[in-house]
């Protein structure tokens, strides 16, 4: 079987994005299982004659999808944010125009693929999918994230001067990932410090990191919201700010799966969880819960976890590694590779 990955994933910003993430891991996973299956990574699928045509990344308001062939064709839908928060992601007239074009050869295509029974669920209801044609493949923390050992973490806090007990956020800051909402609690427990690692926020040229960059302002929280930098390539620096972090914060109201949660258990962190959407798939019982729409929930929560006992938090770092140990990317690869031999049985 000879399936072809399209690369436009790979391209521009999605690389260092979720999509860009999630097809490098498959495609490695993919090859890793040494099934006597060829896996292609290209933007010119038809060129290599495919058995499966595998689009890792589905954009709503802009032509990702070919109309060729769709009866070999798999897609991946990670979410469906835009739809779901239609004014915070505005489409515009030709975006309205492209998402008929998209959604209509989705219906088309034989498969689909999502991280999710939450996100499965949601591709029903907004883009009037089948739930039969729509298999939940949940994703993995990758192999490089591991526990940092004490020598990584006092480099990387020596590095990006980062606070000895510090609550830490990483990731993107899209209206779904609730950062107004974190700071606007954090401001009020007086001991929490806060790290956010964010190319978006720290590079200050969206419309959203100028709301996030006010709202610290408004608290007066300067002192205590650090936001830094970190290189696609660092990933041993990023476990090791994981490793060191006190408990690590994913404050999203929507999530299509919420992999940064993944990565801070296997990293040896506790993690504070919204419940909503995907989360709870994700995090299962080794997460501290808070209602991402309450400012008050999450700020008893920020106060719970920065007075717990060494003894209470490391039970939640087991449950972490516990919880984390259910997801491989082995798995995923061989969930994906058993909808390409559906694919191509029908």
């Amino acid at each position: 079987m000879r399936v072809v990955l399209v690369l436009s994933p790979l391209a521009g910003l999605h690389e260092r994005r979720g999509a860009g993430r999630y097809t490098k891991y498959l495609v490695e996973a993919l090859r890793n299982l040494r099934d006597g299956n060829e896996y292609l990574v290209t933007s010119r699928p038809w060129a290599y004659h495919p058995d499966v045509v595998h689009y890792p990344f589905f954009d709503f308001y802009f032509l990702t999808m070919s109309s060729k062939n769709l009866a070999t064709t798999v897609v991946t839908v990670h979410d469906t944010i835009p739809l779901i928060f239609p004014r915070e992601y505005p489409a515009g007239f030709r975006g309205k125009i492209k998402f008929l074009v998209q959604r209509r050869l989705l219906s088309r295509a034989k498969a689909i693929i999502t991280d999710s029974v939450s996100s499965q669920k949601d591709i029903v209801r907004y883009l009037g999918q089948t739930r039969e044609k729509i298999t939940v493949v949940p994703l993995a923390a990758p192999s490089q994230f591991r526990q940092a050992s004490r020598m990584d973490q006092d480099r990387v806090r020596r590095k990006y001067d980062l606070p000895k007990k510090y609550l830490l956020y990483i990731g993107d800051i899209n209206y779904n990932k609730n950062l107004v909402g974190l700071i606007t609690s954090l401001s009020k427990i007086r001991e929490a410090t806060l790290v956010i690692v964010s190319q978006a926020l720290y590079t200050k040229d969206t419309s959203e990191a100028e709301v996030i960059y006010q709202t610290i302002e408004k608290e007066d929280l300067s002192e205590r919201v650090r936001v830094i930098r970190v290189a696609v390539e660092a990933t041993k620096d990023v476990a090791a700010i994981y490793s060191a972090a006190w408990w690590y914060v994913q404050p999203s109201v929507y999530e299509g799966f919420g992999l940064p949660v993944l990565e801070a258990m296997v990293c040896g962190t506790p993690v504070i969880c919204a419940r909503a959407a995907s989360l709870p798939e994700v995090a299962g019982e080794a997460a501290l819960y808070f209602d991402p729409h309450n400012s008050t929930s999450l700020s008893q929560v920020i106060a719970t976890v920065m007075r717990v006992t060494d003894r209470k938090r490391k039970a939640y770092v087991e449950a972490g590694y516990r919880q984390a140990r259910q997801f491989s990317w082995r798995k995923t690869a061989i969930l994906t590779r058993s909808v390409y031999q559906k694919v191509c049985v029908l």
